[in-house]
């Protein structure tokens, strides 16, 4: 018998928001503002094998559907350009990551409530 299990928002975000999240920064910053695997991985603070990963899907793979359910694409492509041209510093890029994150959990929210009035229908 499977049990349900409700998953605080911080947790959905954090396994699989944040590695779409990543997986569109990437792909932003190697095929539009054309930096390598290297500078990526510079400038994100991740390993190159890891940026390898996110290019070749094998993390973050769902990030396209993710980032129109949360509507992030402006976000991303925000970021990404201050990444790429230096413009976002520590502690300033978790600044980002927090706003972003913010409007996730909003959207998680906004959805759990929905389901669970639509259940009591």
């Amino acid at each position: 018998m499977r049990r349900n299990s409700i998953r605080p928002p911080c947790e959905i975000i954090v396994k699989k928001l944040f590695p779409a999240l990543r997986a569109a920064l990437v792909e932003e910053l190697i095929n539009k503002h054309k930096l390598t695997q290297i500078q990526v991985a510079e400038k994100l603070g991740i390993t190159q094998p890891a940026i390898s990963q996110y290019v070749n899907q094998a993390r973050g793979a769902e990030y396209k559907k993710i980032l129109k359910f949360f509507e992030l694409d402006a976000e991303v492509k925000k970021m990404a350009a201050a990444i790429a041209k230096n413009r976002i510093q520590f502690p300033n890029k978790f600044q980002i990551y927090c706003e972003i994150c913010t409007k996730m959990k909003k959207k998680i929210n906004e959805s759990l409530l929905l389901k669970e009035f639509n259940n009591k229908k």
